[in-house]
This record gives C-alpha cells, structure tokens and sequence, in this order.
C-alpha cells in the first residue's frame, strides 16, 4: 500500500479485535500513526509490536474502559499531547437476549459505551480538530441494527440509531469546517462481538456475515471520499 496516510494520527477506541483492530492494520500499512485504545491492554501491547514492526510507524497504546465515568475526558487528554486528525469511535458491545433477562446496569453500561463515550469523544475530538485547522475525520461505527432493530438487541440497536443519527446531524452542523463525520453500519461481522453477546450462528446466517478486514477497508474508503 502507499503511504498516503503519513500525514494522519488516528485514535482508535476498541481497537484490540475486530473491526478496531483490522482498521489499525490497514492505517498503519499506509503510513498513519496511531493511538490504540482498549480495555484490554496486554492484546494492544501485541498489536502494537506487530504494527511497528511491520510498517515501521509511531504506535501509542492507551489502555481505557470507557464504561467508566470520566474515561472518555481522560483517554482524550493522553491520546491529543499531539494532533489527532482522525477519530475512529469504534468501542462497542450489544448484550444479546430478552431486555429483562439482564440486569439494569448490563443496559447502562451498554448505553454508557455506545452512545455517552462516543458522544463525548466526539465533542472533544471536534473541539481539538477545530483548534489545529487540519483537514480531519471522525468515523463513528454503528450497525444495520441502527435502520433495523431485532428481538433480543432492543437497548444495542437503540444506541446505535442513535449513533446514526447523531453523526447525519453533527456532519451537517460541520459541514462548512475541515471535520468530516462519517457513519458505518455494518451488518453480521466476524469479530468477537457475537461470542461476547452471547449469541451463535446457525448455517444459514453464515451467508449474511462479513470479515472485518473488507469492513476495514470499505470504512476507510468511505471516510477518505467523505461521506456521510
């Protein structure tokens, strides 16, 4: 791949599997830096030997749980002592099963993560981007589940119409800047996300997944191209 991205820092939030992960690898393999962020620090370490290895370019890990109060303010503090240029709210989790088999907290802490975190890492992520007057990105990630809610996803797919929605609006308020905001509703990937919702595959729904690098790539092409 060229190096086309050398001039770009990029935070990337759930960035130690799935999607987060297959981003990070394309970015880097096109000369971006990076900061990655996850709660799972050990794997982030891992992908970070491997990048800077592989592709030769600056790798910060960061580890954070965005569930918690404050972390969204804290992981943005540490990720900006340099310009970012490139927000990627990838962190996410969807509980599967019927809304009153979990408890309430399970659901708060799915909202905390999908919608507040992002939210927040958004208006600082703007806030910065406005400041430095780079041209810039923030990519948000939410789902098929944001046009289409199913049984068993209540709380998830209403925290990524959310998503949806908030990042059409925000994208228009900024239209006149150098952020652009795109939005990404994938639908059945292979990541981890289906293990931790506590949900399996049968044979036919194979044909309706994807793999998270051809995810990566299209997320990219559609953020680059600036769309919406």
């Amino acid at each position: 791949m060229q190096k086309d991205l050398a001039s770009h820092r990029v935070l990337i939030t759930g960035a130690s599997s799935g999607i987060g992960e297959a981003l990070a690898h394309v970015l880097a393999a096109r000369g971006a830096s990076l900061v990655i962020a996850a709660r799972r620090i050990d794997r982030l370490n891992a992908l970070a030997i491997s990048l800077t290895q592989t592709h030769k370019v600056p790798i910060e890990v960061l580890r954070s749980d965005l569930t918690k109060p404050q972390a969204a303010a804290a992981l943005f503090e540490l990720a900006a002592v340099k310009p970012i240029t490139w927000l990627i709210n990838n962190a996410g989790v969807g509980p599967y099963g019927p809304f009153l088999e979990y408890p309430a907290t399970r659901h708060t802490e799915t909202i905390a993560l999908n919608t507040l975190a992002l939210t927040e890492l958004c208006h600082l992520g703007a806030s910065h981007m406005t400041t430095h007057k780079q041209p810039s990105f923030i990519t948000n990630i939410a789902s098929l589940a944001a046009f289409q809610g199913a049984p068993g996803y209540a709380v998830y797919a209403g925290t990524k119409a959310y998503v949806r929605v908030f990042s059409e609006i925000l994208g228009h308020e900024l239209a006149a800047s150098r952020i652009s905001i795109t939005c990404v509703c994938p639908g059945g990937v292979y990541t981890e996300f289906l293990e931790q919702a506590g949900q399996s595959l049968n044979e036919a729904g194979h044909a309706h997944m994807m793999r998270a690098e051809d995810v990566a790539l299209l997320t990219i092409e559609a953020t680059l191209a600036r769309k919406s």
